[in-house]
């Protein structure tokens, strides 16, 4: 099945730029947002003419979501739009959301019973990479065709994970190990620059000596903080969206999982202290002042 005609739902911060590359690799596309104002100028921007979504659900081959959480995507599926009613059948849905990996399975379930195919995934890079078409994509489906991975390229580089609701797994896992890597890491520059040691001996000494140089040593700590460079993009409140996600993915797994738990606490009384718009690489002002 060829995929022209997108249904994109979400115009935000994100939803906006990814739908913009849609169009630009010369999509059909079918913008929605609850909020008016998001779809007026994104309409008036990019498009020739108004498409009206709505009028137009049973004609699309596939509408991505972009929304807030699982509950937005259920609601969207089967309440608010009742996609499940109207979407022709073989037509795809692509939840783009960051969403709870358990209830992404229950709904593909659902969705089967109407031959529409679900998948998860969720992608990471913030606004940055969304305005570049750089992002990274978790994949969860059981397998990709030659049509579904040229729609999802536009987007960005594809990592397939595994069967549904892997996508959104992996993205709030990956999460996690750079919340507890970079946590780790202003634990130990804070404690080495209160004894004294030159910022640029820490960064050489961490350079010859650490292995497995990682995204957040490299771009949050060298990079930024330590340049007092604090615009990364990502808010506190979203990383602790995506951990506690991976946290109560853990949970049903893994006995006393210490490290997400602790890891949660930090994040939260973060968001208590600094705000949860917060950039994550405010995290230091959690350590130290004199960074």
């Amino acid at each position: 099945m060829k995929l022209k005609k997108i249904g994109f739902i979400g115009i935000g911060n994100m939803g906006f730029h990814m739908a913009y590359h849609l169009i630009k690799k010369k999509y059909d596309v079918y913008p929605y947002d609850k909020i008016n104002k998001n779809l007026e100028i994104f309409q008036n921007k990019y498009l020739k003419k108004n498409k009206n979504f709505l009028t137009s659900i049973n004609e699309l081959d596939c509408i991505i979501l972009m929304v807030p959480s699982s509950r937005e995507v259920s609601d969207i599926i089967f309440k608010q739009l009742k996609l499940y009613k109207i979407m022709k059948k073989g037509s795809i849905i692509i939840d783009m959301s960051t969403s709870i990996p358990t209830e992404t399975v229950k709904i593909g379930n659902k969705l089967n019973k109407f031959h529409i195919k679900f998948l998860d995934c969720p992608v990471a890079g913030g606004v940055k990479f969304a305005k570049t078409a750089g992002l990274t994509l978790f994949l969860g489906s059981r397998s990709i065709n030659k049509n579904l991975k040229q729609l999802l390229n536009v987007f960005g580089k594809i990592i397939w994970c595994g069967n549904l609701g892997s996508g959104h797994s992996i993205k709030a896992l990956n999460n996690f190990i750079n919340a507890s890597t970079l946590n780790t890491y202003l634990e130990a520059i804070t404690t080495a620059l209160k004894f004294g040691i030159p910022k640029k001996n820490l960064i050489s000494a961490i350079d010859s000596a650490t292995t497995g140089k990682n995204n957040p040593y490299l771009k949050k700590i060298k990079l930024g903080i330590l340049k007092n460079k604090l615009n990364s993009g990502f808010t506190i409140n979203l990383l602790a969206k995506d951990v506690n996600i991976a946290r109560n993915l853990i949970n049903k797994f893994t006995k006393k999982p210490l490290v997400s738990s602790n890891i949660l606490k930090i994040l939260n009384a973060s968001k208590y202290k600094l705000g949860k718009n917060s950039d994550q690489l405010n995290l230091y002002k959690m350590w130290s002042s004199k960074i």
